[in-house]
């Protein structure tokens, strides 16, 4: 991206952010609240504040963000190299990959849910 976009789509993203007029702390709570946790896992609707969970989602995501092993940026360059490879070797079309790459995003998550 050139510089100039980068520096006027900050620009932007401060002003939306400025002019926001939902509490983000109630979707704050909402997205890390008790209540999203219970129905994922066991199919309950609990409704507890979500401040704790926020809490520890942002401390575990801060860890991961140190660690270069997590880097998603890396990992994202590494799995498009290796699925313009896969297009390559099989001839797939422009759908094929980007069907491989949807497949790969679902994977992905079905190993994350599965801990």
């Amino acid at each position: 991206m050139a510089p100039g976009i980068a520096a006027q789509t900050a620009k932007d993203m401060i002003a939306a952010r400025a002019s926001i007029s939902f509490s983000v702390k109630t979707v704050q709570d909402y997205l890390f609240g008790d209540l999203v946790v219970a129905r994922a896992l066991l199919g309950s609707c609990v409704v507890t504040a979500g401040g704790t969970n926020w809490k520890t989602h942002k401390k575990i995501e801060d860890i991961l963000k140190s660690d270069p092993v997590f880097d998603k940026s890396q990992r994202l360059l590494a799995i498009t190299k290796g699925l313009i490879e896969l297009q390559r070797i099989h001839g797939w079309s422009k759908q094929d990959k980007e069907r491989a790459a949807f497949i790969q995003s679902e994977s992905l998550y079905g190993v994350a849910r599965r801990w």
